[in-house]
């Protein structure tokens, strides 16, 4: 099985666990890459909510995405979910340090995580940790999906929102700014964006190389 087939099976399982506690650090993770995007943007004069956020947060997403890609050819890929979960773990204890609010069952579920890859770093099971990694890549494709079109969708009817369970972790409706915009649905937009967003991705994925 090639590295494109594998990080389409983990695309698909990530797609439905995401809207589970078991993505809770993943969910997290994103949403730091989305908060840190959109301070950034408010220093340098873009409303928070906005179109052009809405393009700045997917563009910096779609860029993390294939760095870690890059970096993921390289001998440093078994180190991405390590590093990427150990950053998000202590952004969030200094997060609720600051906020004085902290979930218990948020940490506990972080902490197993890191249980896991130690594991892993300890028995030198290098494919489960390039594995790993990918779940990181592929977290930023669910993100903008989830957030850019099947968040919009669910609203659409009371039952979409049960069949779309995805959901239940949303971070921010992205393409609310787009609303009415050419008289085209909101849906639609997010859709239309997402998909773009989702090409250089993609394209990375299926012809990346293996250290």
């Amino acid at each position: 099985m090639n590295s494109g087939d594998k990080s389409g099976i983990v695309l698909v399982i990530l797609f439905f666990l995401w809207g589970t506690l078991v993505a809770e650090p993943l969910h997290i993770y994103t949403h730091y890459v989305r908060k840190i995007t959109e301070t950034a943007g408010e220093t340098v004069g873009i409303r928070g909510v906005s179109i052009g956020m809405t393009v700045v947060i997917t563009v910096i997403m779609v860029i993390v995405s294939c760095l870690l890609i890059k970096i993921s050819e390289t001998k440093y890929s078994i180190y991405i979910a390590t590093a990427m979960t150990i950053l998000t773990g202590i952004g969030y204890i200094i997060n609720s340090i600051i906020d004085h609010d902290m979930d218990l069952k948020l940490l506990v579920t972080t902490a197993l995580m890191l249980l896991v890859l130690a594991v892993f770093h300890i028995f030198h099971m290098d494919q489960f940790l390039k594995t790993a990694g990918d779940v990181y890549i592929c977290a930023h494709i669910v993100y903008l999906v989830t957030n850019l079109m099947l968040v919009p969708v669910s609203k659409l009817a009371p039952f979409l929102e049960k069949v779309l369970y995805i959901t239940r972790y949303r971070d921010t409706d992205l393409s609310l700014p787009l609303a009415g915009t050419l008289s085209i649905p909101q849906a639609v937009w997010g859709a239309f964006i997402a998909i773009i967003a989702l090409i250089p991705t993609a394209y990375l994925m299926l012809t990346r190389r293996r250290a």
